[in-house]
Order: structure tokens, then C-alpha cells, then sequence
């Protein structure tokens, strides 16, 4: 298997045993702002998948890159929202799905797309910077 491949798959699976952690321990409810916390952290890690799935962004100009990153992260976002969605409407027929994936209301789930956005933004302009430092200290 492509070592990228494995990578991204170690990151979608650190991703969801982390939420499977939170919630079991009830962490969501006892940390104050610990779920955009993790939101934030997952827009991140969205937009870092999405930079080694199409590695050929470091060849598009600044604005164009930041956006397709951005937009990349925040289908993850959007997906991981309907899952919490669908989890809710499971709530009786699949208890298990429900214990881990269940949606607050509407004004919770905008912020936890923001959230998300605010990660990937933040990964977007590091990246960049980044990139270049490490080609910098290879010359």
C-alpha cells in the first residue's frame, strides 16, 4: 500500500477514535470549548489531507491554492456534520451510531463548520510557509 494512502488512513482513524474517546469519557461536556477546540484541530487535519491528496497545490498561485484547500476541508466538515445528523435520526434504531455521532442544534453545527474553516485557513497559510522553510534548509 502507498505510504500516503497509509497515512491518510492513520489520520481518519486518529481522528475517529479521538471522537470516540471525547464522547465515551463525556470530555465534551466537562471542557469548555473542547468541541471547536476539535473542530478547529480537524479543519487543520481536513486541510492536510487535502494537501496530500492532490499534491500538485504547491504549484497554484496563493489564492486559488488557499481556496481549494479551504474548500476541500470543509467538505470533511460538512460530511462529518451529516454523520452526526444521521446519527441523531439513528438514535433508536442504531443506539451505538448515536452515542458517537449526534448533532447539537442549527447554531452548533454553523460553528463547528466555522470552526472547521478557521483550522483549514490557519493549515492553508502555515503550510506555504512551511514548504518553504523545509526547502530552504535542504539547499
Amino acid at each position: 500500500m502507498n505510504h500516503k494512502i497509509k497515512l491518510i488512513l492513520f489520520i481518519v482513524l486518529l481522528t475517529v477514535a479521538t471522537n470516540i474517546i471525547t464522547t465515551k469519557y463525556g470530555l465534551y461536556d466537562r471542557v469548555p470549548g473542547l468541541n471547536k477546540i476539535s473542530h478547529v484541530l480537524g479543519g487543520g487535519v481536513a486541510a492536510w489531507m487535502v494537501t496530500l491528496i492532490f499534491s500538485g497545490l504547491g504549484d497554484m498561485q496563493l489564492p486559488r491554492r488557499y481556496f481549494f484547500i479551504v474548500a476541500g476541508a470543509s467538505l470533511f466538515g460538512v460530511l462529518w456534520e451529516l454523520a452526526e445528523y444521521t446519527g441523531t435520526l439513528a438514535q433508536n434504531s442504531f443506539p451505538i451510531l448515536y452515542q458517537h455521532f449526534h448533532s447539537g442544534n442549527l447554531p452548533d453545527t454553523i460553528g463547528d463548520l466555522a470552526a472547521d474553516i478557521v483550522g483549514a485557513l490557519i493549515f492553508a497559510i502555515w503550510f506555504p510557509v512551511r514548504r518553504r522553510n523545509i526547502n530552504t534548509t535542504k539547499k
